[in-house]
């Protein structure tokens, strides 16, 4: 009888478990891939680093970074662990820097850029779908975020 009670709680546990957690989760991500366009007044060399971050907008959620390619401005990112990024609005930003430190016009060019689009100021947002395969473009200039 302790034994029959005993394979009727696990088995009750398991089933709990499995439910709570959907028997791993349905939701499946999606792949963003993306260009940015920059100002006028910002130039990328081929060794500085530029990436983007997608932070959820919300308390819930994970924020992951991409890297941005200098060489043609894009990006491409399948979320935190590669299983893609949850349905959801996030906030954008940006940040450059360049790979000699020392270079004080671009430097101050990439501080204020960063400035304008970092986590605090940034007014940059996506809303990302059910779509597994999804693309932006992220205008600096004009402020915008528009899905192609």
């Amino acid at each position: 009888m302790l034994h029959t009670r005993s394979c009727f709680f696990v088995s009750a546990l398991a089933f709990c478990v499995f439910a709570l957690t959907g028997c791993g989760s349905s939701q499946k991500g999606a792949t963003l891939k993306g260009t940015v366009v920059l100002p006028s007044n910002v130039k990328l060399a081929e060794n500085d680093s530029a990436t983007v971050g997608f932070a959820p907008d919300g308390t819930e959620g994970q924020s992951f970074v991409a890297a941005i390619n200098p060489a043609d401005l894009s990006f491409v990112t399948k979320g935190p662990a590669g299983k893609g990024i949850l349905p959801g609005k996030y906030k954008i930003t940006v940040n450059f820097q360049p790979y000699i430190p020392g270079e004080s016009k671009q430097k101050a060019i990439f501080e204020d850029v960063n400035a304008r689009y970092n986590a605090q100021n940034s007014r940059l947002s996506y809303e990302v779908t059910a779509d597994s395969q999804q693309s932006i473009t992220i205008d600096l200039s004009k402020g915008t975020v528009t899905k192609q």
